[in-house]
């Protein structure tokens, strides 16, 4: 990642050939090329082409301060029935108390080419709705009229923005490729800011100069000109999107801008970029975090029996809170490093945000004597933490760090299917800061634990069907996946059964520990489909629908880490019935294979009218470098081919002894 300064005062003017496929860059104006455009040539495989993606953030005078005018204008082809996805657009827009996003100016249209002529059909933007993200950011959703594959849509927005801090970031990068990409930045000489260049070296064209032609301005007592700066690239491939990956905010080529320093007409200046220790002290004091603990861990005495938890062990007074707050508070699906509520609001309500409920834990936890802290942290599809630049806005969640018995737990009660000591898989994402006024400590948000998922199935094939007593049992994260997957709910498991191609008898459904979270989570079903049967041959699958159809990664190479979350063994065992006047006509081979990062096992035996068929696999690591990666994808490679094998059975024509 590149990180620059970004000022006032003139710096290195970088200039680049911008040799790209022309098209128009004008709003209204498309060409014939654009229309008859069937394939992307550079990506045969696109379901749609950004022709241009052009930005603008300029600074305006209001009242004694400045203001912010962000403008977008945007053109994209629809290349094919999944590419008409594209067509949904979403604007975010910031909100915090009195300082407001406005939208305004937005003009969209759809184009199409029908028998020589073209129609143009406008978005009604009353038609527009919004969505609330979180307290502070919203969603203006629209989807464009009359949208088919061939259909050229563009529109254009402009956010008058009183939020100064984060001058608006820009993606160059998307999951469609782009042919051209460019944003301009205004700057008055009162703001300097930071900004870093993710996923690429360098600009395919980068220009600053100041803007002569324009008219002076002056504010107080400074005469100034606009500082311009221009940033464009060029033929900007798709990012893949893979599995087994963070967030594509970490990886996508973008630049990111944060606030660094006020200059004030007196000469003055406020740094923003401050200190990890001073970020601390400011959200230990901070009324929705550190003064909420506070406030919390008073009114703990009119919930909680105080005197008696004193009498228990450290270990038992956390896990009695932790289930407390799990018990008696909802999550309301929101992230948030701070308080949305008061303390008495929230206990009032019994709901709250991931900073509501675990700050209040602390606080719970503070009154029974144990040692704990808020820690900050960033969910995965928020991306990582960038340990070089202090800033808060990085965050946007926060968890629970206790000190117990000398042993560090980290917990988020808003979790009710994890154990105490587990946090959620969203947020198993690098590292998060202990907020600890005595100092600076980071702690790891990583997980090197296995977590195991065993499928055992009894197989009865026959020539009409194949019958199948299946008992799938999960530990650890796996029966957290399979606790939402499933839970209890006989309705919604046969749904889901359904939905993997099987017949269920629902009355053969059992479930354990759905709610005893210490336990591993297992599912019991039995299942028929209809048999394979071919040339008076049956074939079988030994491990029906259950194991890896199709390997995940596709392309043929990547430059980021390949992130399973967790270490996980998958554990496959069939049973199968011979049927009754057949033989084995085919059986795959047996096959280990074992490293520091991977093990498969394959394994076959015959008894009697039994056959048994054993499959494992093991990825040791969650996170392996982008360096590893096709060597995982063999990996995956040897998990579809040997999981998918089939069975062989044929008729028996010796005649059996007497």
């Amino acid at each position: 990642m590149k990180v620059f300064k970004l000022f006032f005062p003139l710096f290195i003017i970088l200039h680049f050939s911008l040799e790209a496929q022309e098209y128009s860059r004008e709003f209204g104006v498309i060409g014939k090329e654009e229309f008859e455009l069937e394939e992307y040539a550079a990506d045969k495989s696109a379901e749609a082409v950004v022709f241009f993606d052009i930005g603008q953030s300029k600074f305006i005078r209001s009242d004694n301060s400045f203001d912010i005018v962000f403008e977008r204008t945007t053109r994209i082809k629809i290349l094919s029935e999944a590419g008409i996805d594209w067509a949904e657009v979403e604007i975010p827009y910031y909100q915090e108390g009195e300082i407001y996003e406005k939208i305004y100016d937005l003009e969209a249209y759809t184009i199409n080419y029908v028998d020589g002529l073209i129609q143009r059909s406008k978005l009604n933007t009353e038609n527009c709705y919004t969505e609330k993200l979180n307290k502070y950011w919203n969603l203006k959703k629209f989807a464009m009229p009359n949208v088919k594959v061939g259909s050229i849509i563009e529109y254009r927005y402009k956010i008058l923005s009183q939020y100064r801090f984060n001058l608006r970031d820009w993606d160059f990068q998307r999951r469609i490729p782009t042919v051209y990409s460019k944003y301009e930045v205004r700057m008055v000489p009162f703001y300097e800011y930071t900004f870093l260049l993710q996923g690429k070296g360098s600009f395919d064209y980068q220009n600053s100069y100041k803007d002569k032609k324009g008219l002076s301005h002056q504010f107080g007592p400074v005469k100034y000109n606009m500082m311009v700066h221009e940033y464009a690239m060029i033929d900007i491939p798709a990012f893949k999107d893979e599995e087994y990956i963070s967030s594509i905010n970490d990886f996508i080529i973008k630049i990111d801008f944060q606030l660094s320093r006020i200059l004030h007409l007196n000469g003055s200046t406020t740094d923003i970029l401050t200190s990890w220790p001073e970020l601390i002290q400011d959200l230990s004091r901070h009324e929705n975090f550190g003064r909420y603990v506070k406030k919390a861990s008073k009114q703990a005495s009119k919930l909680l029996d105080l005197n008696g938890l004193a009498n228990e062990s450290p270990r038992e007074r956390f896990d009695k809170i932790i289930s407390y707050v799990k018990g008696n508070y909802t999550w309301n699906k929101k992230n948030g490093k701070y308080a949305s509520k008061s303390v008495s609001q929230f206990i009032n309500d019994g709901y709250g945000n991931a900073a509501d409920i675990n700050l209040f834990t602390v606080g719970l936890l503070n009154a029974a004597g144990i040692e704990a802290y808020p820690l900050i942290s960033s969910t995965r599809g928020n991306g990582t933490i960038k340990y070089d630049y202090p800033y808060s806005q990085f965050f946007n969640y926060v968890l629970i760090a206790a000190l117990i018995d000398g042993e560090q737990i980290v917990s988020d009660a808003t979790e009710i299917l994890s154990a105490g000591n587990r946090i959620p898989t969203r947020c198993i994402n690098d590292k998060g800061l202990l907020i600890d006024k005595a100092g600076l400590n980071w702690l790891p948000l990583s997980c090197n634990f296995n977590s195991s998922l065993s499928t055992t199935m009894l197989i009865e094939p026959s020539e009409d069907e194949v019958s199948a007593r299946i008992i799938v049992k999960g530990t650890e994260y796996n029966a957290l996946a399979l606790r939402r997957q499933y839970g209890d709910d006989r309705k919604r498991i046969v749904e889901k059964l359904e939905d993997k191609g099987y017949s269920v008898n629902d009355t053969s459904i059992v479930v354990k520990n759905q709610l005893n979270i210490e336990k591993p989570y297992s599912i019991e079903y039995t299942v028929t489909n209809s048999s394979e049967y071919i040339n008076d041959k049956i074939y079988l699958s030994p491990f029906l629908y259950e194991t890896l159809e199709e390997n995940p990664l596709k392309q043929n190479s990547r430059r980021y880490p390949i992130d399973m979350v967790y270490p996980s063994l998958k554990i496959y065992y069939a049973g199968i019935k011979i049927p009754d006047g057949y033989k084995i006509d085919f059986l795959p081979e047996n096959y280990q294979f074992s490293n520091d990062k991977f093990e498969l096992k394959y394994l076959t035996q015959q008894s009697d009218s039994m056959l048994s068929i054993s499959f494992s696999y093991h990825f040791k690591k969650a996170v392996y470098s982008a360096s590893d990666y096709l060597k995982i994808k063999f990996y995956f490679n040897d998990i579809v081919r040997k999981g998918n094998e089939k069975i062989v059975f044929s008729r028996d024509d010796e005649p059996s002894e007497e």
